[in-house]
């Protein structure tokens, strides 16, 4: 019977060019996120050697005593600069997520880490609006529209042809020949997907690595959850009154439900209840807080050269401008850090929300796991913003020490700087948090199916003829 369920689906031409087109359209999503990525690493590449050249460069002018090279003030205000680079993770090509939320890298100075927040926009705003062309869409998409055509009629498709009353006749028990011709096309459903997968990971990954096949068991074990929930919701739908035009228009207007309204109203709730932490009402307090501790500093370097006149002159009335510098910009990030403390905070308590709504819509569900898998939600990207903050307190002691010592820099300085290592990622940690969705899938899925079950059972009980009607 799966043989011969199989030979039927294969001459089936809209399934047949419908995988095709889900095939070509994975194909083309990985490499537009493959593009976008290695543009984007490109950028942060050159902006890193900009950066070391120039630190040789001082390195070099220090040695020979270059009163700029030497200057620790000059040095951490103006002249070196750390570019942050944010590691690729596996995955990531395939699902953009929130990293185009975030500037692939960043330049840090010895002031205040905040005023990188401000300066940091998303590359392209159009993108932001029409959201990402990457293989999560795609498959979020267009997965459950391939099972739709698969399944929409797979019962009452079988009464209007006469089949179903045939297999009766023949000896055949009704609800063992649909869970048979129903698992035949779940599993061809999956086949497909898997094969999706595989070519999204094959277009978009640079290498193969563990953490390659950690990401493509993962995603495969999520799409194949994802894939069983629709095809027992298609067997829901058959399992009642109507006729295959009826439950095609049902689960038409589930897709529609589930796929596009319910994420819709989870992001509008959740931007109502917990707006967004604006970045521009940040901006404007880093500000305020920059004048005031700029004035505050003012007033204690006038006071400190009313106290000595006699070096407010050459060197020291420089050394003593960039501790009245340092000292500003420990002020402001004073003033600063229970601002951004909040702005996390808030950020934190929006991303938790919106896991909660997302066991709404099974969509959301996947979308919310590949992105688990790909390292690229919301939780990867605080993980990151919080090692960038320790990184640049490093940052600010190495320099803020030799300021407030009136230690000069030399060439083993420029040696011993602070280096960014962006947070590792592993795959299979990744995999980990992601199951909880993959199970509330498959529990939605085998709540369909037990249901489906006890009415299957009835058909076996009642003449196929008097069943359709």
């Amino acid at each position: 019977m799966i043989g011969a369920e199989w030979s039927l689906l294969r001459r089936e031409p809209h399934l047949k060019w419908g995988a095709i087109a889900l095939l070509l359209l994975v194909g083309l999503a990985a490499w537009n996120g493959r593009m976008l990525l290695e543009s984007r690493t490109v950028d942060a590449a050159l902006a890193l050697q900009e950066s070391r050249e120039t630190i040789d460069a001082l390195a070099v002018q220090a040695a020979n005593g270059n009163a700029t090279a030497t200057s620790p003030g000059a040095a951490a205000f103006g002249a070196v600069s750390a570019t942050i680079v944010r590691r690729s993770a596996t995955g990531e090509a395939l699902a953009i997520g929130q990293t185009d939320l975030e500037a692939n890298f960043q330049k840090l100075t010895a002031r205040n880490a905040y005023a990188a927040l401000a300066a940091s926009a998303p590359d392209n705003a159009l993108r932001l609006a029409v959201g990402n062309f990457d293989v999560a869409f795609v498959l979020v998409w267009l997965i459950p529209l391939l099972v739709i055509a698969a399944f929409f009629d797979i019962i009452s498709g079988e009464r209007e042809r006469g089949v179903l009353a045939l297999a009766v006749v023949a000896g055949a028990a009704a609800s063992r020949y649909l869970w048979i011709k129903w698992l035949t096309r779940t599993l061809a459903s999956i086949g497909v997907t898997w094969l999706a997968v595989a070519i999204a990971i094959a277009v978009g990954e640079r290498s193969w690595t563990a953490e390659t096949a950690i990401t493509l068991v993962g995603w495969g074990v999520v799409l194949s959850a994802y894939v069983f929930f629709w095809a027992s919701l298609a067997l829901a739908c058959n399992v009642g009154r109507g006729n295959s035009e009826r439950h095609a228009a049902v689960l038409a207007a589930a897709w529609l439900t589930l796929v596009i309204l319910l994420p819709a109203a989870i992001n509008l709730l959740v931007t109502n209840v917990f707006p967004a932490p604006s970045r521009v009402e940040l901006a404007a307090q880093l500000r305020e807080a920059t004048e005031a501790a700029d004035r505050a500093a003012a007033k204690d370097r006038d006071r400190w050269f009313f106290d000595h006149p006699d070096l407010r002159s050459g060197e020291a009335e420089r050394a003593a401008y960039y501790r009245s510098v340092a000292a500003s910009e420990r002020m402001i990030t004073d003033a600063i850090t229970p601002q951004l403390s909040a702005f996390e905070s808030r950020a934190a308590e929006r991303r938790a929300l919106t896991r909660r709504l997302q066991w709404l819509s099974p969509a959301a569900t996947t979308h919310d796991a590949l992105t688990i898998l790909s390292h690229t939600d919301g939780a990867s990207q605080a993980t990151f913003r919080a090692a960038v903050l320790i990184f640049h307190n490093r940052w600010q002691t190495f320099f803020f020490e030799r300021i407030d010592g009136d230690r000069l820099l030399t060439r083993d300085d420029y040696a011993r700087l602070p280096t960014f290592e962006s947070p590792p990622t592993s795959s299979l940690r990744s995999l980990r948090r992601a199951s909880t969705n993959v199970l509330v899938l498959l529990a939605i899925g085998a709540l369909l199916c037990i249901y489906c079950g006890m009415r299957l059972t009835r058909l076996d009980a009642i003449p196929p003829q008097q069943e359709g009607g």
